[in-house]
């Protein structure tokens, strides 16, 4: 379950299937607050996500990656970024 505020929180909620990652931008811009939510990110036709984000309660967003560069560039965009585990 997706839960979302904006004018483009209806277009984001419906999508239950696969979609680009330049759609996905286009939806969330429109977007104003993600309460509750996952999105999961895949590269070419791999069987398992490179990236899921999870938005908790509008307070937390966890972000599992193998990718050791996404913290990097969440920490140049972000003011607290903690890796997990310390």
């Amino acid at each position: 379950m997706q839960e979302s505020f904006g004018p483009g929180a209806e277009a984001l909620e419906s999508t239950a299937t696969l979609i680009m990652g330049d759609e996905l931008m286009e939806r969330l811009r429109e977007v104003t607050q993600v309460v509750d939510g996952r999105f999961f990110a895949y590269r070419n036709e791999q069987p398992d996500p490179w990236l899921t984000i999870r938005v908790v309660d509008s307070s937390a967003i966890d972000v599992v990656s193998h990718d050791p560069g996404i913290i990097q560039q969440l920490s140049e965009n972000f003011h607290l970024v903690t890796e997990w585990p310390p």
